[in-house]
């Protein structure tokens, strides 16, 4: 929702918000439906189970516990993703696992992708889960509010404080100075 409301702010409006949730909800069924080939990067076995359950030609990986800073073990769940990739020509690529790491598998398989065929990569995180009802979303009120991070804040504290309070901030500090770019008077290219 912040990314919404900088939009409006910025003069340049996005018509609407998509959570990630809602998108999952949304293409999962279909993919299922039509056997689209699909891998799946889930964060419990219970997610995978029921993932595969619903969609029989999915692949659904669920990686042991790693820490960002631990190269091989990333390494080794890029070497995974890209493989189970590659072995049922996927069209789609769901990271369903916590920030940062999707942001980090997703970036080393766009390293290693570059120049070829690729899936369509959706890092999405606890989606599948809030999709099963394995874990609660925010109330309508509260994500109509854009107030669904204090919902998980709330819910999952230790987990997502760091998320809420360390790192999002810094989408201030981005915004701030796309703003201060945006007043900022324009140089004529002047040329001699």
């Amino acid at each position: 929702m912040p990314i919404i409301w900088a939009s409006r702010h910025l003069g340049r409006p996005l018509a609407r918000r998509l959570a990630g949730a809602d998108l999952f909800t949304a293409l999962w069924p279909s993919l299922a439906r039509d056997a689209v080939p699909t891998v799946v990067l889930a964060s419990r076995d219970d997610v995978a189970a029921a993932l595969r359950a619903e969609h029989p030609a999915s692949t659904v990986i669920v990686p042991p516990f790693f820490d960002v800073d631990d190269e091989p073990a990333v390494t080794a769940v890029v070497d995974d993703l890209d493989r189970a990739c590659a072995d049922v020509d996927a069209r789609f690529l769901f990271i369903c696992v916590s920030m940062p790491k999707h942001h980090l598998l997703a970036a080393r398989l766009r390293e290693r992708w570059a120049g070829r065929a690729q899936p369509h990569v959706l890092l999405l995180g606890a989606s599948p889960n809030f999709y099963l009802g394995l874990s609660r979303r925010a109330p309508e009120w509260m994500q109509r509010m854009g107030l669904e991070w204090l919902y998980r804040l709330g819910s999952e504290p230790r987990r997502m404080a760091r998320r809420y309070l360390v790192d999002d901030p810094e989408f201030v500090r981005l915004f701030l100075r796309e703003r201060r770019a945006l007043r900022r008077p324009q140089r004529a290219d002047v040329r001699s």
